[in-house]
């Protein structure tokens, strides 16, 4: 693609419609993908080969969800003879986050655990009431990197003039397809199938979509 097309072109939509049925991916990257800026799913989840039976089934799971840009540490320790413990986070730790929350559970036996002090210096100290106690520990803060605090996540937001009196998913809602915001979004620019890079083996026997009418290059999708 020219240097006046590649950036000529806003926005790609892909749907997992028409000739992508077949697939059920409406995109498909292999590789690492770098996003500057806010995905914005339905949902999110990872999917890998089942470890258990790799050849035959996947496995998939659903990514934790938090209003907050939130990083999550946990580990186990095991306090001294004096019932302390000095749990040690990464060196960014502090650089990172703040508001911190705190969740301790003895493991093997009954005792006590508390913590004893607060994070500083990208440490804790866990105190329990008996020696050697087996204590699990979960740390959680929030972003607070410069990117951070001037993207925070708006949680709760009025939906466009355009996209208002429909549905992200309007058949959850017992509304017809139509009825939803994707409907309202410009239809996607398609590249020729020879621009298009390699294609896994199990989407290989996918037709290729139409031909755009005129000489083939990207077409700019107004946003």
């Amino acid at each position: 693609m020219g240097e006046r097309q590649r950036h000529r072109a806003r926005a790609v939509r892909g749907d997992d419609t028409g000739a992508n049925k077949a697939t059920g991916f409406a995109g498909y990257f292999v590789g690492r993908v770098a996003v500057n800026g806010t995905l914005l799913p339905y949902a999110g989840a990872m999917q890998i080969d089942h470890p258990l039976d790799p050849a035959n089934k996947t496995l998939s799971q659903s990514l934790v969800q938090s209003p907050d840009m939130m990083s999550i540490y946990n580990g186990n320790i095991t306090t001294d003879a004096n019932g302390d413990a000095t749990v040690a986070l990464p060196a960014y730790f502090e650089a990172l986050n703040g508001d911190y929350r705190y969740q301790l559970t003895v493991v093997g036996q009954f005792a006590q655990a508390i913590v004893a002090e607060k994070i500083a210096n990208n440490q804790f100290k866990i105190k329990t009431d008996k020696p050697s106690v087996e204590v699990s520990w979960q740390v959680t803060g929030v972003r607070h990197d410069p990117y951070a605090n001037a993207n925070r996540i708006a949680v709760e937001q009025e939906k466009s003039a355009q996209e208002r009196g429909r549905y992200l998913y309007p058949e959850g809602f017992g509304q017809p397809t139509e009825m939803g915001v994707a409907n309202v979004v410009g239809a996607p620019a398609m590249a020729p199938r020879e621009a298009q890079t390699i294609i896994p083996p199990a989407l290989a026997n996918v037709p290729a979509p139409e031909r755009p009418a005129d000489d083939g290059r990207l077409q700019e999708v107004q946003p």
